[in-house]
This record gives C-alpha cells, structure tokens and sequence, in this order.
C-alpha cells in the first residue's frame, strides 16, 4: 500500500481458509417386491456442503418414500449441495413376473374315489395343497384319493423362488362309484354247483331285489343283500326258464340306482 506523503509501503498478507469438506455421497436402496406390493426405497445422504436440496423426478423431496409399481421400475432422483455439487442417480424396484396359481381336475379311475389334477400355474416353482380332508401335498401334479364320496374344497397356494405367492381353490365333488355283479344263469338242481342266484358288490347302503316270472308275478323280493335265491316260490321250484329282476340301491352319496336284467334257470 502507498499514501501520498512518502515513498514508503506497506506490505501485508490474506490468508484464506478453506475448509476441507467430505464429497457429497448417496447410497440407494435396490428393492424386490411382490407383484402387487408397495416397495419403500430410501436414500441416504452424507458429506457435501449443507444444507442438501433433494428431490425425486416428480418434484417430492422426501428422501425415504412408497411406490406402488406394477413391473420393475427405475425411479430417478437429484442431490445438490450448498456449493453447487450435483448428484443424480435412480433406485430400482424388482417385480418378478406375477404367480398365477390354477389348476383343474378329473376323476381317477385307478384311484377308488381319486382325483386327478392337473396344474396351470405360471411363474411358479413350489406348491401347497390342501385337498379339504386333512390331507396335504408338496407334488406339482398329485393325485389324491378320498376316504368317503362328498363335496370337498381343495386349496392351491403357488410359490415363485422369491416367495412370492398366489392362492385359488375349487369344488371338487367326490361320487361313489358301485359295484355289482349279477349272474346271468344258475342251475338249482342241488348238486351243489351254482345252485344259488347270488349277487356281488359293495359301495351302497340300502338294496332291494324283486324278481318276476314272464307273466310279471313276483316269485321273491328281499332287502338283504346277504341272502340269495334258490329258485323257489312259497316252498315250491319254479319252472326252467327265464326271470327278470329289478334291483334298486342307494349309494354311499345318497343318489339311487336301478339294475334291470334277467336271470335264466336251468334245470
């Protein structure tokens, strides 16, 4: 510095401090959610010069916050500092493809009163079964027998490898099918071969039989079904020749069924 009355000067110095800040740093969440799931994703700030500005792509400045995607998403957002340093980034929201749990089924005809299924499901690699009578299944396809005919509720839970998961459930009505093996002759001459018109089967609860000659006069009726016919009518041997019957049943699953046929005697 000089003044105006002497040659002299003066000399001094500035010493300017600068502080030795932390860099601006960002962390982001990567988030995998189910389809369907609402995802929070947060961003952490450290270092830079405060105050920090922040905001997301639509102008929200909540750095943690919900979003609702329906596929996998990249959500933009920016960070500024008091000194003008400038961070832009996005954080992503995994949505694997949807699980989808179907199935059908069909009557097994190996299986006494079994089902069999069939799975649709999409997108999934494990599954839950609950077939509506205390029984359950880890199978993809089982098949599933049942102890009584009726109406049962089976229930599909399928999982993806994340856990993801999708549930249906379906009617399934169990019938019971019947037996019965009805002789077409016999011969009731008392030698002790096929002297008896005995008949075979099970899955019903109630039987009637009633047999009728050409004329349609009844020669016997029953409702045992244990007990057979000889052959005769009030103590008597009916003549050779041919007889029908009419058999009538209730099944174990309350419907009813009538057998007709004819029945040839030899003698």
């Amino acid at each position: 510095a000089w003044d105006e009355c002497a040659a002299d000067s003066i000399a001094d110095s500035l010493t300017v401090y600068v502080r030795d800040n932390p860099p601006l740093a960002v962390e982001s969440d990567s988030v995998m959610v189910c389809s369907g799931d609402s995802a929070r994703l947060t961003i952490r700030l450290d270092g830079g010069i405060r105050p920090l500005y922040f905001e997301w792509w639509d102008g929200q400045t909540d750095t943690s916050r919900s979003f609702l995607p329906s596929e996998t998403t990249w959500y933009r957002f920016r960070v500024n500092d008091l000194c003008g340093n400038n961070y832009r980034d996005s954080a992503i929201v995994v949505v694997p493809p949807p699980v989808n749990a179907s199935f059908n089924w069909i009557e097994n005809p190996a299986l006494p009163l079994g089902i069999r299924i069939s799975n649709f499901s999409q997108n999934a690699s494990d599954f839950y079964w609950d077939f509506g009578d205390g029984d359950t299944s880890s199978l993809a396809q089982p098949d599933h027998g049942y102890s009584r005919p009726g109406l049962y509720t089976v229930g599909l839970w399928a999982y993806d490898e994340f856990g993801c998961v999708d549930s249906t459930q379906r009617q399934v009505e169990v019938k019971q099918e019947f037996d019965l093996f009805i002789p077409t002759t016999f011969t009731p001459n008392a030698d002790g071969v096929n002297d008896h018109f005995i008949i075979h089967g099970g899955g019903f609860t109630n039987y009637n039989i009633r047999i009728f000659n050409r004329w349609g006069g009844q020669v016997y009726s029953s409702n045992d079904f244990t007990e057979y016919w000889d052959g005769t009518f009030q103590g008597e041997q009916v003549p050779a020749g041919i007889y029908y019957y009419a058999i009538n049943l209730k099944l174990e699953d309350e419907r009813v069924h009538t057998e007709r046929g004819s029945i040839h005697i030899y003698r």
